[in-house]
């Protein structure tokens, strides 16, 4: 059989026998022929034709089922195979639509494998984007299982979870229930995490909550002013814009207003230095610091 290393390989594969072979050898008791066929779906879920051949055949379900296989290898390339299908909205909402979002909720407490579970996260945050995926990822216990995640060591894993709480704040519904779950002071703590990726994603994700006042308050009454204001001289341009656009958000607060009172020379050095988008952004928050009515 060939390697199937191309496009024209893998299109040449699904017009043959083969996608019925492997379909019967995810079931297969030889852990090689499972492996075998659930790495030729993710060849086929790389092109369109397979992704639709994977969708219209009923086969959501059975990559999903080796999301118990006792095979991490598996397991993972049967992960694979679904972020690629989901990369494309019409995937994407064909896997919600199969009930894998709720699988996946379980999976981020039973799963053992770190690698795996970055996986998982992955996924779930690619299908948060489909039309109904925050509406049912809120119908699980979504928000407290990602929380958990972000004490993790590993900074990929905090960095995808505040990603993943970041893409369910998106919606109003999801905003408040990430906020009364008690997510701001996690999320507050990784603003001094070593990771630049990780600070990032936790300000992606307070620059979203902080619409609400009740996250703003946490913010202050926690104390994490500071670590905010200190990321105005993050060596991550996007980091230092994010910043800004945060410290717009809780300066509404007239507590908040006073403190960052300390962060005017920072900012205005931004205005002097920074990029056009970052200037942009720094002359607001010094106009909301420094508004009297």
């Amino acid at each position: 059989m060939k390697m199937l290393t191309n496009s024209y390989e893998i299109v040449q594969a699904l017009h043959s026998d083969l996608p019925l072979r492997v379909r019967e050898a995810l079931e297969s008791e030889d852990r090689n022929e499972r492996e075998h066929a659930s790495w030729v779906f993710i060849q086929f879920s790389k092109v369109l034709i397979g992704k639709k051949y994977i969708t219209e055949n009923g086969i959501i379900k059975e990559l999903a089922t080796l999301f118990n296989d006792p095979v991490e290898r598996i397991r993972r390339n049967a992960y694979e195979a679904l972020i690629y299908l989901s990369e494309q909205r019409e995937g994407c909402e064909s896997v919600v639509s199969e009930g894998i979002l709720e699988i996946l909720v379980d999976k981020l407490i039973t799963e053992k494998s770190e690698k795996v579970i970055i996986q998982t996260l992955i996924l779930t945050k690619q299908l948060l984007y489909a039309e109904k995926g925050p509406e049912l990822a809120l119908g699980t216990p979504i928000i407290s299982r990602i929380k958990k995640l972000l004490d993790y060591l590993s900074s990929e894993l905090k960095r995808l979870s505040a990603e993943t709480l970041a893409a369910l704040s998106f919606s109003y519904p999801g905003k408040l229930r990430v906020i009364d779950q008690g997510c701001i002071g996690p999320l507050g703590d990784l603003l001094a995490d070593d990771m630049a990726e990780v600070r990032g994603a936790a300000l992606l994700a307070l620059a979203s909550l902080t619409i609400e006042k009740t996250a703003k308050v946490e913010l202050i009454e926690g104390g994490y002013l500071g670590k905010l204001m200190e990321l105005l001289k993050d060596d991550s341009q996007e980091n230092r814009l994010n910043a800004v656009q945060l410290i717009s958000n809780v300066a509404e607060h007239p507590l908040a207003k006073i403190e960052f009172q300390s962060c005017l020379g920072d900012l205005r050095d931004l205005l002097d230095n920074d990029d056009e988008i970052v200037k942009k952004f720094a002359d607001k928050a010094i106009g909301i610091i420094t508004w009297k009515p």
